[in-house]
């Protein structure tokens, strides 16, 4: 799922848009009086028509090139644990926003909403490499999730404002519905930033102990070409972090730095004429001036 916005441009996209409206318009037909309502069914419609859209930009927009068994072993953790947020995380996210937003409305169960898209995201990873239209990753359906979460939390507060002002009183299970849905979206957020960085900085210092335990500040200062040339190794190995040092004739400091999605850890590896020992680090603590 790479590089949307080129996919807009491809050859089979009026056709496929044009099969996914005539589908989504034939189904609401079809299904117009289960549905009851007409605002029921222009929702239905808008939820039709965004998970087409969905197969479009991720199953449809290339004739297949062939299956890859293979891939169905290997899903790679590279994006999902790289810290960062592209372009193609913002735009995975937003692919599944419009869907949990209308399903949302029509069936008022944000988080069954949210678990169906996510198994419709799995279900594309799994589909992609059998057709060889994509590749799996488990990045796509972390963000998809995401999407479909937020989606689904948007149309939570669609609903509870609107049942509020109709009934000029706040509807407390709504209300929880929506907490709960802005709680997870949270969590989830959370527990992949600081639980990441978190295991970054754990492993940093573990690193930095094996290779410099029992040194002291005389070791690093009798060859310190030496020991920039480890500390580089160490830089290069993990993540290329964010690099300050500081040294006197008492102490030498060399900190690294690294933000994993919206969570900072740092490491400080210090040597004096004690030894050597590391200095675990968070948020304002990794920005302070070394001294």
């Amino acid at each position: 799922m790479t590089g949307y916005l080129g996919y807009f441009l491809t050859p089979t996209l009026p056709i496929n848009a044009t099969i996914i409206l005539t589908f989504a318009i034939g189904l609401t037909i079809a299904l117009r009086n289960r549905l009851g309502t007409v605002s029921r069914r222009v929702l239905f419609f808008l939820a039709a028509a965004s998970f087409g859209g969905i197969l479009q930009l991720t199953l449809l927009r290339e004739p297949p090139i062939g299956t890859c068994l293979d891939c169905l072993t290997r899903w790679p953790l590279d994006r999902l644990v790289s810290g960062s947020v592209g372009l193609d995380t913002a735009l995975n996210i937003a692919l599944f926003v419009p869907l949990g937003l209308f399903a949302t409305l029509l069936w008022k169960t944000p988080l069954r909403v949210t678990g169906a898209a996510a198994l419709i995201s799995a279900a594309i990873e799994v589909t992609q490499p059998l057709l060889g239209s994509g590749a799996n990753d488990l990045a796509d359906i972390a963000t998809n999730t995401i999407g479909a979460l937020i989606g689904a939390g948007l149309a939570t507060t669609v609903l509870l404002i609107r049942d509020t002002v109709t009934s000029r009183q706040l509807d407390v299970r709504r209300l929880a519905k929506l907490a709960i849905t802005v709680a997870v979206a949270i969590g989830i957020t959370l527990a992949i930033s600081i639980g990441g960085a978190n295991a970054i900085q754990a492993s940093g210092a573990n690193q930095l102990g094996t290779m410099f335990a029992g040194t002291t500040l005389a070791d690093y200062k009798r060859d310190e070409g030496a020991w920039a040339r480890k500390l580089e190794a160490f830089w290069k190995a993990n993540r290329s972090p964010t690099n300050d040092a500081y040294s006197n004739d008492h102490i030498a400091l060399q900190r690294f730095t690294w933000t994993f999605y919206w969570t900072t850890r740092c490491v400080t590896a210090r040597w004096d004429t004690q030894g050597f020992t590391t200095q675990l680090g968070n948020s304002s603590q990794c920005t302070q001036r070394l001294q």
